[in-house]
Formats: C-alpha cells, sequence, structure tokens
C-alpha cells in the first residue's frame, strides 16, 4: 500500500509491503541486547540463570499501568516509566492548542457569543496564515509523539525479551483504565506496548500468555497464601 504523510510540513509518500513468513534473525542484534544485559545485571546473573530449570530460564512477567512497568524475573527485577519524552510532548501540544485557539478567536469574533461559547448555526471561518503556521508545527508535533511512543515501545520489549522469549502478564482491560486515566492511556499506551510485545515474542520463537486476574486473584492473597476477598 502507498502511504501519504507530512514531515515537517513537506508531503513525503511512503510504500509498504506484507510478506509471508517469520523475519530475519539478526545476530548481531540479538548480540547487542545480550550486551546490554550483561551490563545492568553482571555476569554473576548469566552463571545463575543457567543453573535454574529450562522452564524458568526463559520466563520473564511483568505488570503495566496507566504510566508505569515492572517487570520480574526469577533472578532479577526492575521497574521504569512508559514513553518518558511523550509527556513533554504533551506539554508542547498545549501550548499550541491553546495558540491556536486564541488566533481562531481573533480572526473570528463574530462566531462566538459573549460567554466565549461557539454559536450554534452555519458559520464561515478564516484564518491568518500564522494559524496555518501553527497548525503545521502541531501536526508535526503529533506525528513526532507517536513515533517516539512507537521507539520507546519496541526498546522496552527488546530489553523484556533480553530476559526471556516467554511472557506472562495479568489480562487486564484498558478499556475500564480509560474510563479513569482516559488521557495517560491515550498518551502512553499500554495496550500498544501489549501488542507489540505478542508480535516480538513470537517472531524471537517464544510467546507471551495472558493469565486471568479471576483465577489468580493476586491482590486478594496474602505472603503467606491466604486468599481474603476485598470488601469493596
Amino acid at each position: 500500500r502507498i502511504l501519504f504523510k507530512a514531515i515537517k510540513g513537506r508531503k513525503r509518500i511512503f510504500v509498504q509491503g506484507v510478506f509471508e513468513g517469520l523475519p530475519f534473525e539478526d545476530k548481531k542484534k540479538q548480540e547487542k541486547h545480550r550486551q546490554a544485559l550483561l551490563r545492568r545485571e553482571g555476569t554473576e546473573y548469566f552463571r545463575r540463570k543457567q543453573q535454574l530449570p529450562a522452564t524458568v530460564r526463559e520466563t520473564v512477567a511483568y505488570d503495566i499501568g496507566p504510566k508505569n512497568i515492572a517487570v520480574a524475573t526469577a533472578l532479577s527485577s526492575f521497574e521504569r516509566p512508559l514513553c518518558e519524552g511523550v509527556d513533554t510532548k504533551q506539554q508542547e501540544i498545549r501550548r499550541l492548542q491553546r495558540a491556536l485557539d486564541r488566533s481562531r478567536r481573533t480572526s473570528n469574533p463574530k462566531n462566538y457569543n459573549g460567554d466565549g461559547t461557539i454559536k450554534k448555526g452555519p458559520k464561515s471561518w478564516d484564518f491568518s496564515d500564522n494559524y496555518f503556521r501553527k497548525r503545521s508545527m502541531y501536526a508535526d508535533i503529533e506525528r513526532r509523539k507517536v513515533a517516539e511512543r512507537k521507539s520507546s515501545h519496541g526498546n522496552l520489549c527488546n530489553q523484556i525479551l533480553s530476559y526471556g522469549n516467554r511472557v506472562h502478564t495479568e489480562q487486564v482491560s484498558v478499556k475500564g483504565w480509560q474510563k479513569r486515566w482516559g488521557r495517560s492511556i491515550g498518551h502512553h499506551s499500554p495496550s500498544a506496548l501489549t501488542s507489540e510485545l505478542t508480535r516480538k515474542a513470537e517472531y524471537a520463537r517464544g510467546r507471551l500468555e495472558k493469565i486471568s486476574t479471576q483465577d489468580t486473584a493476586l491482590s486478594q492473597h496474602c505472603v503467606c497464601g491466604h486468599r481474603k476477598k476485598k470488601k469493596f
């Protein structure tokens, strides 16, 4: 298929193709991730990992939230935020949105009521050259935000898969999160990370398994193993 994108105010044409089969395994890239894991955990981690059973050695679990993610294996764990650069770009987006709104109001005072609301009925809008420049900047920063989020998700997926290709996570409802953290979910897109990790785990000859929270009820269990249902 052919895609049309506007990058820094210039229109670009891209061609996308779909091929059957599994992607090429880049040994140099795998060694790069292995060296990164070696720098994080040290040589002792690999020695202890070889002593684990085969089913445990390549297993890694993660717990994802609206803004953060926690990853754990049998030997180590870490926590990090999702898409750190997205929040900074969101501040720039809000500034541009306010500037665009001020420009619209200045150029079209007849389309607004005295309390600032837009009048009902058919209207004609006039826009200044400065408005079009800012709108182009707004579209470009939105594009860069999506690209940075996708790059951050890919980097995090590679970091998780460097610990193992058998990934476990809880089966959560991101739609339920949207009712409470709507904007945060839209900015950090945890469901997109899960989809990307599922795809990359299969390419790494592994899999991602979602575990039902109704069966495990982790938040209802004590460290001793006793389960007590929550009141609310």
